[in-house]
């Protein structure tokens, strides 16, 4: 049987501490790299969404998902917002007068501007704790619900005209200017903050 002295360190630990090291780095790559994929490989569902992306990458010489801060999509007829969510670094984002009945902004941590007026929404989701948000105009649709909890950036929020009857707490918005909440069926709002 082999003996350590103190001066020697263990083999086994040696190579679980290179192990560790190793599949930490796999992980940072593989997690950078997915975070970033190349334009020509992005799938959208709606081919009217996938032909505003691709021109939008043209028009600014854009190669990656990464490169897309802003992305303006109107009137195009689209109905799917599958796909979208690979553009991660979105500030701007307006896909109004479509056909979208659903949405989830959760990927876009950044976002501060979001135009989805005159669609067909009964679904937007993700915008609670969207801190960078500060114009949310989701007028004209079909929402019943809609959480702006913690989206403590707003300072524009235009949801008139949709059938909803809560908006979540816009407690903890100090910047909140506009509200436009007429013509839904919320009976109670929390202003308050």
């Amino acid at each position: 049987m082999k003996t350590i002295t103190k001066k020697q360190k263990p083999i086994v630990t040696t190579s679980r501490r290179f192990a560790a090291t190793l599949l930490a780095g796999i992980l940072l790559f593989t997690t950078t790299a997915a975070s970033s994929v190349p334009v020509a490989e992005l799938v959208f569902t709606d081919p009217n969404l996938a032909a505003c992306v691709n021109n939008t990458a043209a028009t600014y010489n854009w190669t990656d998902s990464s490169q897309f801060t802003s992305l303006t999509c109107n009137a195009m007829g689209i109905t799917d917002a599958g796909g979208i969510e690979a553009l991660t670094n979105l500030q701007t984002l307006q896909l109004q007068d479509n056909q979208l009945t659903m949405l989830d902004v959760s990927p876009f941590t950044n976002l501060a501007t979001l135009y989805v007026y005159n669609n067909q929404l009964t679904s937007l989701t993700g915008v609670a704790g969207l801190t960078s948000l500060t114009s949310l105009y989701a007028y004209n649709n079909a929402l019943t619900t809609l959480d702006v909890t913690g989206a403590s950036g707003l300072v524009h929020l235009r949801v008139m005209n949709n059938a909803l009857t809560t908006v979540g707490s816009t407690a903890g918005m100090p910047n909140l200017v506009t509200l436009f909440v007429n013509d839904n069926q919320i009976t109670t709002l929390d202003v308050s903050g």
